[in-house]
């Protein structure tokens, strides 16, 4: 099973907070991310947002085995940004307690799994709590530095 260091700079900086993941369940979390997230992809004149997406989709899908990475410093650069991303984090959550009971089915971890890259696939032969999709997802809010706030413009 292949694993990745994620953290907020795509290189390394020794301050920089970060931690280590399979593979396949940050991509899965990506992939309930990237379902909360598509409600905003073309409805934004942000350009960003749909580079974002795009970027995720790549991860969802094991476009960077051993080396998965959000990009995160290139795509949340402020507080606006930020708070874009803790809202789809926030909704992706609520969506897998909602949708969840306890465990996610083998049969929607295969459907998510036959979207993958062959080489990105793994068999799944038990169910998966989704506290471990949320738990992740609360790691990559950690990620996430503050940003100083707009100064203020007077006219």
């Amino acid at each position: 099973m292949s694993t990745s260091h994620l953290r907020y700079n795509i290189e390394f900086k020794s301050t920089d907070k970060g931690f280590w993941v399979d593979d396949s369940s940050i991509e899965n979390s990506i992939y309930f991310l990237l379902e909360t997230m598509k409600s905003h992809v073309g409805k934004s004149s942000e350009k960003w947002i749909e580079d974002f997406y795009s970027h995720l989709v790549d991860c969802s899908i094991g476009s960077f085995w051993s080396c998965l990475h959000l990009d995160l410093d290139i795509y949340i650069t402020n507080n606006q940004r930020k708070e874009f991303l803790l809202n789809i984090i926030n909704d992706t959550k609520i969506l897998l307690i909602e949708k969840f009971e306890v465990n996610i089915d083998i049969d929607t971890l295969q459907e998510i799994n036959s979207k993958k890259l062959k080489g990105a696939q793994c068999d799944y032969s038990a169910p998966v709590n989704k506290d471990v999709y949320i738990d992740l997802l609360d790691k990559i809010i950690d990620l996430i530095p503050d940003f100083p706030p707009l100064p203020l413009v007077c006219d």
